[in-house]
């Protein structure tokens, strides 16, 4: 009960990064958590409790396949980005279009004003490859920083 605070506590704090699904998920079991406490009618406790362990199953499996996926790429691309629209597509295409087998790109939003953060999002919908992380304004060191805690792999480049 407690780690399902701490986790919503954190989700509100953002924590979490962008991966809004699972977000929604987390809310939503709290929110089914609540109402199973209040429900006394035996049949609807049973139907809210296996909607809350495919929420739960949901979860696990995608965070599940996106740890097989992470640990699986030997090489990460860190781009920290600070309102980079009129370059951003360029740099992004042509990481993208490298010849590396296991390549991911780590793409941080460090707080950009411009339409840079659109378009990370629109370029990790279109690839898998990409990871999107959107963060306060705190410089290209605080940013950088954010992009290697993320990564476990041989090899690393900084794109700036």
């Amino acid at each position: 009960m407690r780690g399902l605070f701490n986790r919503f506590a954190n989700f509100m704090q953002g924590r979490y990064g962008t991966d809004k699904l699972n977000n929604a998920l987390w809310v939503l079991l709290l929110i089914l958590w609540f109402v199973n406490i209040f429900v006394w009618n035996r049949i609807a406790r049973y139907i809210i409790d296996g909607i809350m362990l495919l929420i739960i199953v949901l979860i696990c499996f995608r965070m599940f396949s996106r740890n097989i996926v992470a640990r699986s790429a030997e090489n990460r691309k860190f781009v920290p980005i600070y309102n980079a629209e009129q370059y951003l597509d360029r740099c992004i295409e042509s990481i993208v279009q490298q010849s590396f087998c296991n390549l991911q790109i780590i793409l941080v939003d460090d707080g950009s004003t411009d339409k840079s953060s659109l378009i990370i999002d629109r370029w990790a919908g279109q690839d898998s490859r990409i990871v999107r992380i959107h963060q306060k304004n705190g410089g290209v060191s605080k940013a950088r920083n954010a992009g290697i805690a993320y990564a476990c792999g041989k090899w690393v480049a900084f794109v700036d």
